[in-house]
């Protein structure tokens, strides 16, 4: 594998580039659902580049990560909701609203195509690059939540940040995709039936 196809070097091209498509369709109406959708398809590539850890949980002990995950994101979304009017129900929302989601197909979509292709990309591009586990978990958090500073407020982007930081751990203890994954859409479906 040559120098600019290497994991490290196909991450930052695309990572920048896709935040270059953001910036410059920030200004537009409804349109940001549509656009990280295209954008996660387009990461598919990463795919051809993902090999199973060979350190990896077996599925049981992945999955009960998984379980412990998403209830530790209802968990922390449930006291930061206390605080922050901003993730409440309504104004998510209204802000799903803004960025261009008005039917449940388009939630579907999310947690089935967007959701399972946003982890492939963040877990193999990037985090298992890393070798230092902490700095592995904060990195790739942190990239991952950035994609979103475009459209949704600070409160917004903090919670993220919490929920991205439990299922960067989450992998880390599994090595599986399926761990952040299943946590994700199980976590979403919890606080939809809670709060909706």
């Amino acid at each position: 594998m040559t120098k600019v196809t290497s994991k490290p070097s196909l991450f930052l091209i695309s990572f920048v580039l896709f935040h270059i498509l953001l910036f410059l369709m920030r200004q537009e109406d409804q349109v940001f659902w549509h656009m990280m959708t295209g954008i996660f398809l387009l990461t598919t590539f990463s795919y051809l580049l993902y090999k199973r850890h060979l350190t990896s949980r077996r599925i049981g002990q992945s999955l009960l990560a998984s379980l412990i995950a998403s209830v530790a994101i209802v968990v922390l979304y449930t006291v930061l909701v206390q605080f922050l009017p901003a993730i409440s129900y309504e104004a998510i929302m209204t802000t799903l609203i803004s960025i261009g989601v008005h039917y449940r197909w388009q939630l579907m979509i999310s947690l089935a195509v967007t959701v399972p292709l946003h982890e492939l990309y963040f877990r193999t591009m990037l985090q298992e690059q890393m070798t230092n586990p902490v700095l592995a978990v904060i990195l790739t958090s942190l990239a991952s939540v950035s994609l979103f500073i475009w459209v949704l407020s600070v409160q917004q982007l903090i919670t993220l940040v919490g929920i991205q930081l439990i299922t960067a751990a989450a992998f880390q203890y599994s090595k599986r995709l399926i761990t952040p994954i299943a946590a994700t859409i199980c976590a979403t479906i919890i606080l939809i039936l809670f709060y909706a």
